[in-house]
């Protein structure tokens, strides 16, 4: 919590988040050939009702930019752990992404890595300071979903 008005809420929560990003990725992703970033599009897709997206909503599902999500699908798809599958409806040019056998076998593996530091982690904590972090961080995600727009402006410099 913010201790004066001139302490940031935003700065630890990046801070925080960078480094963890940073360590999943020399410790879980990096040993599995992946990055944070290839292991949630293949996250997504494996949640994806369907298990099949296109392009734009892996953009908009995992907030990566249009040239990062295509280098992401280039490398997944050329490691065979998914497939890029033509449109079959109105429009033809319409490319949807799903995960192969490999991918699913591949997010089945990133979840098994990442118990094992996550049990480690639980441990330092209690699990009230557990609950409270979890639903500051759901109401977080829920904040910045609903307000995102409005996010973009207070960002600009």
């Amino acid at each position: 919590m913010p201790t004066n008005k001139h302490d940031s809420i935003v700065e630890p929560i990046i801070l925080a988040a960078t480094r963890m990003e940073a360590i999943a990725n020399r410790y879980i992703f990096e040993p599995m050939g992946l990055t944070v970033a290839s292991a949630k599009v293949l996250k997504m897709l494996a949640r994806s009702p369907q298990g099949v997206l296109t392009p734009t909503e892996l953009v908009h599902a995992t907030g990566g930019t249009k040239s990062n999500i295509s280098q992401r699908i280039t490398f997944l798809e050329k490691k065979g752990l998914l497939q890029r599958t033509a449109g079959t409806g109105f429009d033809r040019r319409q490319v949807a992404v799903q995960l192969t056998r490999a991918g699913k076998a591949k997010v089945i593996e990133i979840k098994k890595r990442a118990e094992q530091p996550s049990a480690n982690l639980a441990k330092c904590f209690t699990a009230k300071e557990i609950a409270a972090q979890l639903a500051f961080f759901q109401k977080l995600d829920q904040v910045l979903n609903r307000c995102e727009k409005d996010l973009k402006t207070c960002f600009k410099a």
